[in-house]
């Protein structure tokens, strides 16, 4: 390995028109001790020319389509830096990204990885991409960086550098998950190393409407959160089996707060019904109605994390077609327990699906309004309905 040598792991398949700006914006890296490895999971179009043309200074590898995380795992094992940082096909990084990230992460050796503020953008007049949106990541305590990820997604994996050797002690890549393996390494890799945030834009993702998926499972833009969404429910399974029920919050809480276990209760209930796990969700709620709630009144961020628990779309689209499931949350939400947790989940369930019905989405919208009726009352629906008005 060589010092401050970082190895740029781009996976590619049938991207050809927009690869080349990729692999260009890694070599102009202000940082020059780079290697770019770009590995190929079966490509049919035009993509192996397009690499072809940047010669030695890009070295490619070509698998048979096995899908992205098979194909990082392989690429990972090419690498020779000290640090890597993964590219998608159709994102650019700016100038000085990776010579920002190495100065942050050569701080403090005690980092496991960095990330960056980015851009949301699109093609331009002249078809390169070009920014658009800002996303400021939020700039969080260590400690409160790992229970931040359970609930959202708040930074891009094509934002980080990480050391390789925290890629290789995790086991890299889960190769059965088809989807959401970013979400699921990031989880990963936060819940072992500290993390630090460069709190400048260093990246540029590209949205689109083009395919995704593998050669036999292909989808458009649209439905990638959808399909995203899938299996992350089996990341976040194993997640509700292994985590101690106090990984869900920053220990500075669980040392200073006395309700901290009644917090991390209701944070984990949130991240299952954020995540669309409703057998675990109704399990873990019956569970804190046994229990009760004590005494003391439901805290600020009790609060916060109850009023997202349901304002995700996805989830709750999944919750529409799952009468079951339905049938079991509406029943263990109705114990006399945990009445004072019903009208915060009544108001973010109202959001999601105001959210929900802009899509178009309106059978799935009103399956949920007639459930949440049943559940939370038709005065308490009504009286949080006419407050909006």
């Amino acid at each position: 390995m060589t010092a401050n040598r970082v190895s740029v792991i781009m996976p590619t398949f049938n991207r050809a028109p927009m690869i080349g700006e990729s692999i260009q914006s890694v070599l102009d890296q202000t940082h020059r001790e780079v290697e770019l490895i770009v590995i190929d999971d079966g490509s049919t179009d035009e993509t192996e020319a397009v690499v072809a043309r940047y010669g030695d200074r890009v070295r490619y590898a070509k698998v048979e389509n096995g899908g992205k995380p098979r194909a990082l795992n392989i690429a990972m094992a090419m690498t020779t830096g000290d640090y890597i940082v993964v590219l998608d096909d159709d994102d650019v990084l700016l100038k000085n990204c990776i010579e920002r990230h190495l100065t942050a992460i050569a701080s403090d050796d005690s980092l496991g990885l960095t990330y960056s503020d980015f851009y949301r953008g699109g093609s331009g007049p002249d078809g390169k991409l070009a920014p658009a949106t800002l996303f400021r990541a939020p700039d969080l305590p260590r400690d409160a960086a790992f229970p931040a990820l359970l609930e959202s997604m708040y930074f891009v994996h094509q934002g980080c550098l990480v050391r390789r050797q925290c890629y290789l002690e995790i086991g890299g890549f889960d190769a059965e998950l088809r989807r959401a393996e970013d979400y699921d390494v990031l989880l990963r890799l936060l819940h072992r190393y500290p993390v630090a945030h460069v709190p400048e834009p260093l990246l540029i993702v590209r949205t689109h409407v083009g395919a995704r998926g593998t050669a036999h499972d292909r989808f458009d833009a649209a439905e990638r959160a959808i399909r995203d969404f899938g299996y992350l429910g089996r990341v976040y399974r194993r997640l509700h089996d292994s985590l101690e029920l106090q990984e869900y919050l920053p220990r500075s809480v669980v040392a200073t707060d006395p309700n901290w276990a009644r917090l991390a209760a209701i944070k984990r209930i949130a991240v299952m019904m954020r995540k669309g796990i409703w057998d675990l969700a109704a399990e873990d709620l019956r569970r804190l109605a046994g229990a009760g709630l004590g005494a003391a009144p439901l805290s600020a961020e009790e609060i916060r994390v109850l009023g997202i628990a349901l304002r995700n779309p996805p989830a709750l689209i999944d919750l529409s077609r799952r009468p079951e499931e339905r049938a079991s949350l509406a029943a263990a939400l109705r114990a006399p327990p945990l009445a004072a947790l019903r009208p915060h989940l009544l108001r973010g369930l109202y959001w999601g699906l105001r959210e929900v019905a802009a899509d178009r989405l309106f059978a799935q919208s009103a399956r949920l309004a007639l459930e949440a009726v049943k559940v939370f009352g038709v005065t308490e629906v009504a009286r949080l309905a006419w407050s909006r008005r």
